[in-house]
C-alpha cells in the first residue's frame, strides 16, 4: 500500500490536486477491501465515476475553453457534452502517439508525463532536411494537440478530408493523455448543432435577386 500511496501522491501533484491525495487514498483502500486481488496499475481507472468526472473537469475544462471553435460555449455545456467522451489513454515511454503526414484522427490533452514533437525528414531523420524544421518540441501537462480537428468536425461530414498531422508525437516517458476521436467529435456536433458555428458559404445574390430586393424596398 505504501507504493500505491506514493503513486497517488505523485498523481495528485501532477494533476494539480495535492490536497486530494488523502481522499483518493481512502477511496483506493475501500476498493482493495472489496477486491483484495485488485491489480492497481492505473489509479485513475479504479476511481468511482463521480470522482473521475471531478478530476476530468479540473484537468480538461480550462483547456476545452481555449479551443477556438469552442470559445463562447458555456462551461456547463462543455461539461455535459464533452467530458464523458474524453478517454484516458496510457503510453509507455518511446511509443508513437501520432505520426507526421498521417490523418489526424484524435485530439489529445496531456495530463501526465511529456511528449516529444518533431518533424521527420524525407530520409527518416528528425529535422535537418531541406525546408524542414529541426526543432524538437515538448508537450507536458495542460498542453493539447489536434485542436484543428474540432474545426474539421464543424465543417465536414467526410473522413476523406481529415486534417493531416504536421508533426510526429512520441512519448518521452510514461504519458497519460485524454483523447477524443474524430468520429466522436462528428457525433457531438451533429447532436448539438445549436452550440457550434458552421462555416457554410452563402451564395452571392444574383442580379435578379438584387432587383427583387430593390423592388420590395421601394414599395
Amino acid at each position: 500500500m505504501r507504493n500505491i500511496r506514493s503513486e497517488i501522491q505523485q498523481m495528485s501533484n501532477e494533476y494539480g490536486l495535492p490536497n486530494a491525495s488523502g481522499d483518493i487514498c481512502e477511496i483506493v483502500k475501500r476498493q482493495f477491501r472489496r477486491d483484495e486481488d485488485l491489480a492497481v496499475k492505473n489509479i485513475f481507472s479504479i476511481l468511482p465515476l463521480d470522482v473521475r468526472k471531478i478530476i476530468k473537469r479540473h484537468l480538461l475544462l480550462p483547456k476545452l475553453k481555449e479551443v477556438p471553435t469552442l470559445q463562447g460555449i458555456d462551461e456547463n455545456v462543455l461539461d455535459d457534452i464533452f467530458l464523458d467522451h474524453l478517454e484516458q489513454v496510457i503510453y509507455d515511454g518511446g511509443n508513437y502517439i501520432i505520426r507526421e503526414g498521417e490523418p489526424l484522427d484524435m485530439m489529445i490533452f496531456i495530463s501526465r508525463g511529456s511528449v516529444l514533437t518533431y518533424n521527420t525528414s524525407s530520409t527518416g531523420h528528425v529535422g535537418g532536411g531541406s525546408g524542414l524544421s529541426n526543432t524538437i518540441g515538448r508537450l507536458t501537462r495542460d498542453d493539447l494537440y489536434g485542436q484543428e480537428l474540432m474545426s474539421w468536425a464543424t465543417t465536414s461530414t467526410s473522413f476523406s478530408d481529415l486534417p493531416i498531422s504536421s508533426k510526429t508525437l512520441k512519448s518521452h516517458e510514461k504519458v497519460e493523455v485524454f483523447a477524443i476521436r474524430a468520429s466522436v467529435l462528428l457525433h457531438i456536433v451533429s447532436e448539438h448543432k445549436k452550440y457550434f458555428k458552421t462555416e457554410t458559404q452563402h451564395p452571392h445574390p444574383t442580379d435578379s435577386t438584387l432587383i427583387e430586393i430593390n423592388e420590395h424596398g421601394n414599395s
